[in-house]
């Protein structure tokens, strides 16, 4: 995250008047890893603070709860001011522009988004539009200022509750922070890793923007915000959410009654949830740069006054001299695409494992044949998300050392089970019986339908009994029953047969990305990085199976595992509910249209 060094001092400054408490012995200044960083003078510190004993002392930085931006902060300390003062004004109503888009975004995403979003309208989403309409909030503002209708209205203006956000609105919309969507070369990216991206994403971006822009239509005339416009809004975005930090805050006395009792004599639940997490914007803390292997403090919030406070971690300094940065954690578990997309880089760690998940092409799985099927028609009957997850660890120059598959909970091998055969007669049959109660259909269209939910855009076909896949003559087999009756050694067999077509698959991917990689000339370019590290890992994976004597060592065994990367598994592409039903409206609007009343 970029900004100016003079707007960075006044900042500080203004934070400081706003009662944040900033140690003598910090300092802000441009980091080695690009932007601002926090750092802090261990020498004099150390002179005044006996860093060999562990107490709450070592707090370096302490920033107000008022100053925090959540949900809770703006609509408690803001959004209802606003509104109370725009009450009795002929000019123009502040807070009805935000009150107008979060009701916007809530109705427009029930309407048209919820079937085809996994967990809802979540609190990061609502953060993000809050602040954009925020920033053009203000920059409006500035706009009629500079138009001096009147001395009435100016004052008006500078005395809006939602003024006294101007300067931290102003670093969000000053932050520069690389970021794909805005990347010279995005459109490639489209292209090349259209698997790593999510449709519902985009969908969530477009109902927001909407949001946004029907709330100015409605109350303010276009030529104050033809500023806006989609990389405006996505600027703000990624400059929010690369700020965002998962803030610990004391649950309410009830609630936290409520909750224990639910988990009855559990002492040790008990005192876990004595707290809740919300996605929160903290000034200054925010400047504090990301590091798993050299994090040496962390954020928490004071139980008592709820401000956010950061803490040294002095184990951490020892050894250490002069003039140090301050590291702390985003994530325990760095998963490179998170990083690429929230934070604008790539991480690399020597102490932790890193997490990629690598989407194989879609139209390369529909093209490969097992038997007598598609390997894209077995996973989507199967159910098994057609991707591989790399779980990656570097050596001290921070090149890859060792790049291996994490396995588990993935049944993607089974793909290569001997004896299987795809009847797609059954298929047929199994999507006629689950759409049946609708009415009876032609044969056309039924094949109309299976095309649909076999079709590169969908990745899971469920809500049908069972799968058109036979074993042994004819005998119906599901995932279950596949996996039950394959033993330990027939599964090592799979492994080697997958990692097999895992090869030579990636070896077409890299002659791919050989190619990309000469048009993305600029390499400062986060695209351009993150696909010379796509590069590398799947050179490194290549070079290893061939070196391999044992090649079943690049698969994880059970014990290397980590419950937390399961978690980190993309979600699977999935035809949306719109295109079934507009399918089902064509065919049934024909037979009305057919009928003849004599």
């Amino acid at each position: 995250m970029t900004i100016l060094n003079s707007f960075r001092e006044r900042f500080i400054t203004w934070c400081e008047s706003e009662g944040s408490k900033i140690s003598k012995f910090i300092t802000f200044k441009n980091s080695d890893t690009e932007g601002t960083g926090v750092f802090l003078d261990l020498d004099q510190y150390s002179k005044e603070n006996d860093l060999t004993k562990v107490d709450e002392e070592f707090v370096v930085l302490r920033i107000p709860k008022h100053m925090c931006l959540s949900l809770e902060t703006i609509g408690e300390n803001f959004l209802k001011e606003q509104l109370a003062y725009d009450l009795d004004t002929k000019f123009i109503r502040q807070g009805k522009l935000l009150s107008t888009f979060l009701s916007n975004f809530q109705s427009y995403f029930q309407e048209s988004l919820d079937p085809f979003v996994r967990g809802g309208l979540n609190e990061t989403n609502i953060l993000v539009g809050e602040l954009q309409m925020l920033v053009i909030i203000k920059i409006i503002r500035e706009k009629l200022i500079e138009e001096s209708l009147s001395e009435e209205y100016e004052e008006f203006l500078r005395n809006s509750p939602f003024s006294k956000l101007d300067q931290y609105l102003e670093l969000l919309y000053l932050t520069e922070v690389n970021s794909v969507k805005l990347d010279e070369y995005y459109f490639e990216y489209l292209d090349a890793f259209k698997y790593n991206e999510r449709e519902f994403r985009h969908r969530i971006e477009k109902v927001k923007s909407q949001a946004v822009l029907d709330a100015l239509h409605q109350y303010l005339p276009s030529e104050l915000f033809r500023f806006v416009d989609v990389n405006f809004l996505r600027r703000v975005e990624i400059s929010v959410i690369s700020r965002i930090l998962e803030i610990p805050e004391p649950l309410e006395k009830d609630l936290k009654q409520e909750i224990n009792e639910d988990y009855g004599d559990d002492k040790q639940e008990n005192i876990e949830y004595g707290f809740a997490v919300s996605s929160t914007l903290v000034p200054v803390i925010d400047f504090v740069n990301h590091s798993n292997d050299f994090v040496n403090s962390y954020f928490d919030a004071d139980e008592v006054t709820g401000d956010i406070i950061l803490k040294l971690e002095p184990k951490r300094l020892e050894g250490l001299k002069g003039e140090v940065e301050l590291f702390i954690q985003y994530s325990d578990c760095e998963d490179v695409l998170r990083f690429v997309h929230s934070y604008g880089f790539i991480p690399k760690s020597i102490t932790k494992s890193i997490i990629y998940e690598h989407p194989i092409s879609r139209e390369y799985l529909r093209d490969y044949r097992v038997s007598n099927y598609s390997l894209a028609n077995f996973f989507k009957w199967f159910q098994i998300q057609p991707n591989v997850q790399f779980v990656i660890t570097y050596d001290e120059s921070l090149n890859i050392r060792k790049a291996q598959l994490n396995l588990d909970e993935n049944f993607i091998v089974f793909g290569f089970s001997k004896n299987l055969k795809y009847i797609k007669e059954n298929a047929l049959e199994l999507i006629e019986r689950g759409i049946g109660e609708v009415g009876e259909f032609s044969s056309g269209f039924i094949e109309k339908y299976l095309s649909l939910e076999e079709s590169d855009g969908n990745d899971i076909i469920s809500g049908y009994n069972g799968t058109p896949f036979i074993i042994n003559r004819n005998h119906e087999i599901n995932l279950k029953s596949l996996v039950e009756n394959t033993s330990d050694e027939e599964i090592n067999s799979l492994i080697l047969d997958f990692l097999e077509f895992l090869v030579d698959y990636f070896k077409i991917r890299i002659d791919n990305l050989k190619s990309l990689n000469s048009r993305l000339t600029n390499k400062s370019s986060i695209i351009s990085q993150f696909s010379d590290f796509e590069y590398e890992l799947l050179s490194k994976f290549i070079n290893d199976y061939g070196d391999s004597d044992d090649k079943l060592s690049l698969v994880l065994d059970a014990d290397e595992l980590d419950d937390e990367w399961v978690k980190l598994r993309l979600k699977p592409i999935t035809v949306p509910v719109e295109s079934r039903k507009d399918l089902l409206d064509e065919y049934l609007s024909k037979q009305t249209e057919s009928l003849k009343i004599v």
